[in-house]
């Protein structure tokens, strides 16, 4: 899940014509942001769906508390939490990146 992170903000930084090299320091701001939109999507998208959390977490297989907790950060979301949510939502992990990616602003 940080690889993609990672490479998320970097194709962002670029974007706004900054050089980032080859491998480059991602700021920790830059990845809680990129975090808290996510989260923020996943609130939505699980509320536009009309899905209490113990509704979506028992789709997902978890328990509402596992859900709870990575809704509101704090516990950490794992690339398999990742995929998880994303099939559960219906779209792979690279479209569910593409809509944060949307969303996020650098």
């Amino acid at each position: 899940m940080i690889e993609s992170i990672q490479f998320r903000v970097k194709y962002a930084l670029e974007s706004q014509g900054r050089d980032v090299g080859q491998d480059p320091k991602i700021p920790a701001k830059a990845i809680a942001q990129w975090l808290k939109k996510t989260r923020t999507l996943i609130i939505t998208m699980r509320i536009d769906r009309d899905l209490s959390q113990a509704q979506f977490a028992k789709v997902l297989g978890w328990s509402r508390g596992k859900l709870a907790n990575i809704e509101a950060g704090r516990s950490k979301l794992t690339q398999e939490d990742f995929a998880v949510i994303a099939y559960g939502f219906g779209l792979t992990p690279e479209t569910f990146i593409e809509r944060i990616s949307k969303i996020s602003e650098w």
